[in-house]
């Protein structure tokens, strides 16, 4: 659920939360180790200048060199101060690697985004068929040639790899999953119904609507919740390039406003979500990696080893979208949040599997369904039922409609329920530079061109099986 329509201060305590969430004033995080991600990337990845650059087309695989343990690469120390702008970020271009993660807030600056949600509600209009792309469910046509309504759309028809089961054949009754998010109300939501399907490996958190320390919070206390007992590892603080942005207007500044769950008691397993992605996908092939939040983790793990590509099964993300934003007019928040991130991982050769704005768009959440789960009496149930009228209050305030939709479920949904949802295969490139489109997700429809197709971008879904599932999982 990310929409709101103003901009708002610096991250601080907001008394009518009732939650008492201050940026560094946690005793859980307090003691633990500082991040340790020396491989943040490289950045000569604006993925569309190296490929015009060297004659690649647009989408093709690009893998730059590793930067993990270089001798010499000794980064500044934690919360040392960082400069924006264009001559920063060239600067930051020349260096050997980027500096690991500042603790939350130190020396990182923030942005506060006027959002609107009313991008989304355009799913009904642009869920209509276009061009060479229309279909009925699993049939129809990609790019002009006949799809076979039988073939999974989980693994692209040639991959130039030899094939593993889960390439070829059906989704496994509980898929295997690393779950990367940033928790944020649809986020917490998201957790719950993935633990219900699937065996969650493990959790990555990433700076996003709310600040690291905020979000690595949040994945404890959904965790404890629902006791689940996956470790949680906290990630990147700040995007690769630029300013942190976040939607605290509507998240509420801790996050999960509404929630009324106490604090964790539980500690993070480690704060260097990198080395737990690249070791885990190293260490057990055919993970799926759902990502519904800024992609900065995930970058950063697959500049350091770029062969964790082939061996997940695929990466299922909620960003971006066909046609617009609902963070700008053209960007969608998870990709403006990282902009540079996003290119790398589309660029990367993996298996991608986009629910995009035109997609969560329909499904929507309204107080119909709020007052449903506020009639579930269940610790889980309760906590959706107050983070969605917390949500719907403060985008009503904030001018835009009493109506939000559920993000971030529909990229659980799309590995856990595959016949739930359609895609298309079509190229997706990320616009890292543009005035007005920085962030924008541009997603070529028109069946010609000659660009590489490479992304399932979701096109249709069953919403009202979404959501029956999602209170099954929250009435348990």
């Amino acid at each position: 659920m990310e929409s709101g329509a103003e901009e708002l201060g610096t991250v601080r305590d907001d008394p009518d939360d009732g939650e008492h969430a201050v940026d560094g004033d946690h005793p859980e995080l307090r003691d633990a180790e500082p991040p340790g991600q020396e491989d943040r990337v490289e950045l000569e990845q604006v993925v569309d200048e190296e490929q015009r650059a060297e004659g690649r087309p647009r989408g093709e695989e690009h893998r730059g060199p590793s930067t993990a343990d270089e001798p010499g690469d000794e980064p500044p120390a934690p919360g040392d101060g960082r400069r924006h702008g264009p001559a920063h970020d060239a600067e930051l271009r020349d260096q050997p690697g980027v500096p690991g993660q500042p603790a939350d807030g130190d020396g990182v600056e923030e942005q506060r985004l006027p959002f609107h949600d009313v991008l989304a509600d355009r799913g009904d209009e642009h869920g209509e068929p276009c061009g060479p792309h229309d279909h009925e469910g699993r049939g129809g046509t990609h790019h002009g040639r006949a799809i076979d309504p039988s073939t999974p759309l989980h693994r692209p028809p040639s991959t130039g790899r030899a094939p593993r089961l889960s390439q070829t054949g059906p989704m496994p009754e509980r898929p295997r999953v690393i779950i990367d998010c940033d928790p944020g109300s649809d986020d917490a939501m998201a957790i719950v119904l993935a633990a219900t399907h699937a065996d969650v490996v493990g959790i990555t958190t990433v700076a996003g609507n709310v600040g690291l320390d905020h979000t690595t919070r949040n994945a404890l206390r959904v965790c404890e919740l629902i006791g689940l007992d996956s470790p949680v590892h906290a990630g990147a603080a700040a995007p690769l390039v630029g300013e942190r942005v976040d939607a605290a207007a509507v998240h509420g500044t801790d996050g999960l406003a509404g929630s009324g769950l106490p604090p964790p008691s539980r500690r993070p397993a480690s704060h260097d979500a990198v080395r737990f992605l690249v070791d885990t996908i190293r260490a057990e092939d055919d993970l799926w990696l759902i990502v519904i939040g800024p992609m900065t983790n995930v970058a950063l793990a697959l500049r350091q080893a770029p062969d964790l590509a082939d061996r997940l099964a695929g990466i299922s993300f909620m960003g971006g979208g066909r046609h617009g934003g609902n963070a700008t007019a053209a960007a969608e928040f998870n990709v403006l949040a990282d902009p540079e991130a996003a290119s790398v991982v589309l660029a990367s050769g993996a298996h991608l599997l986009m629910a995009g704005l035109d997609l969560t768009g329909q499904v929507p959440v309204e107080d119909a369904h709020r007052a449903e789960l506020a009639a579930i009496d269940r610790p889980a149930a309760r906590m959706a039922a107050g983070l969605i009228g917390e949500f719907l209050d403060r985008i009503e305030a904030l001018g835009a409609p009493r109506r939000g939709h559920l993000h971030d479920p529909c990229a659980v949904i799309a590995v856990t329920h595959p016949d739930l949802v359609t895609h298309d295969h079509l190229p997706v490139a990320v616009e890292t530079v543009g005035t007005h489109t920085r962030g924008a997700t541009v997603v070529d429809q028109r069946g010609y061109g000659g660009g590489v197709a490479n992304v399932h971008v979701g096109r249709t879904i069953d919403a009202d099986e979404l959501w029956r599932l999602q209170v099954e999982a929250l009435s348990r």
